[in-house]
Formats: C-alpha cells, structure tokens, sequence
C-alpha cells in the first residue's frame, strides 16, 4: 500500500486540482508513493493522480509531447534510485562496484590495539584499550621493548550491489520493464540487468579507518574496491 500525500493545494476541488497541476508543470494534485518504476505511463497520464515512486514530479509531463523526457526513478526498499545503465551483469558490474566504492565505507568497527607474544603473563593476543586491558603509555613500551607486535585491529564493510540501501543496486529487468525504450536493443537477451544509482547518497559512518601502525585515521577513506 503506497503512501498518500495530499499537496497544499487540497484538490478542493477538480478545478483547483487541475489548475495546480498546470501551475506547477505537472505536479500532480494527490500522489500515492510506491515502488512502480516512474515511466512512460506516468509521463503520459492525464490522470489527476501519481501512483509511482516520483511522488507527483513527472506526472504528465509529456502529456502534449512538449515536455523534456525525465529521467526513470524508482524505488528499492523505500529508497529512490534513479536509472543509471543497462547491459548484461558482467558489462554493468564493475561501474555498478565503482559507484559503491566512491560512497565509501558501509560501516566501520571501533578499532583496538593489540599485542601478540611476548606480552604479560604469556597472553596470545589481547586487546589493549578495549574489552580487556587498559594498558598505560609505560606498558606499551615496555612490552615493545620485549618483542611484543602491536598494531591496531579494525573491522570495515565495503558496499555490496545486493545491499539494501547501497548506492548502486543491480536489478533484473522485469517483463514490464522489458519493453522500456532503454531496452529495446535487448529484446533478444534472455537477462538483462539494470543499474540503479541512489539519488540521496547513504551517510558515511563516524568512525573512521585508522592507520595499522599509528593508530591514526587514513587520510584516504575510501576503500580499495568493492565486490
């Protein structure tokens, strides 16, 4: 069931709800969000309401055949994505990876110090200013000046095209979506797949990726690749 938004025009009536539907250049008087892909059906309606993803913005926009073509939105798990490519999975792929990396990290764990032998009282490996020891400076030291290795463990998560709310989403063209003008030269592909780009960027975690040795943050936040 989408959800109903009733703009400040009210519809009072049929002829105010036209009338702001001229005014405003094709907002539509009431939208219902949903899922649907905003396309050719929305872009040609002469209907006073929008029942797709864009929220009443494209609505009949092209409905006299004088309106700029806009482009195809959708929405993946209530979050607004916007057409970016299509093409079978291994030609989209690393462009669909290359848009996640440039997001930077999913997440990032808080990172902790570590020590591995020879550290007090024949411990393994222990963390340092975490879940187990709150070692001073004097400490690190000297278990340095034992032998000990020390170096700062962290966890981060990189962005998958399978993750929900991830800045590039790779879909499979649906029967429907088959028959958009952007894959009418796929007709004869069994799978075709579709890159879809985020509109609103995700947030980038507050924790930062620090330096193994110093323990500092990385002055490049990016990672490496994505998969």
């Amino acid at each position: 069931m989408g959800l109903t938004i009733h703009w400040k025009l009210k519809a009072a009536s049929k002829a105010k709800a036209r009338a702001g539907i001229k005014k405003y250049g094709g907002l539509a008087a009431i939208a219902i969000f949903t899922s649907q892909t905003c396309g050719e059906a929305c872009w040609h309606a002469r209907e006073d309401v929008c029942r797709c993803s864009c929220g009443g913005r494209n609505h009949g926009c092209l409905r006299n055949g004088s309106g700029a073509r806009p482009e195809r939105t959708s929405r993946i798990s209530g979050i607004m994505y916007r057409l970016r490519a299509v093409g079978k999975h291994r030609d989209i792929y690393a462009d669909a990876c290359e848009i996640n990396r440039l997001a930077g990290y999913r997440s990032v764990d808080r990172p902790h110090l570590v020590a591995s032998p020879p550290g007090p009282a024949g411990v393994f490996c222990i963390t340092i200013d975490g879940t187990s020891k709150s070692w001073t400076p004097e400490e690190i030291e000297q278990a340095k000046a034992r032998g000990a290795e020390m170096w700062w463990s962290q966890y981060s998560y990189t962005w998958s095209t399978t993750d929900e709310g991830a800045p590039a989403r790779l879909k499979t063209a649906s029967d429907s979506q088959r028959k958009w003008q952007e894959l009418s030269g796929w007709k004869e592909e069994d799978c075709v797949y579709l890159l879809w780009e985020r509109v609103d960027k995700p947030t980038p975690p507050t924790e930062k990726v620090v330096n193994k040795e110093t323990g500092l943050p990385e002055e490049n936040q990016l990672p490496k690749s994505c998969f």
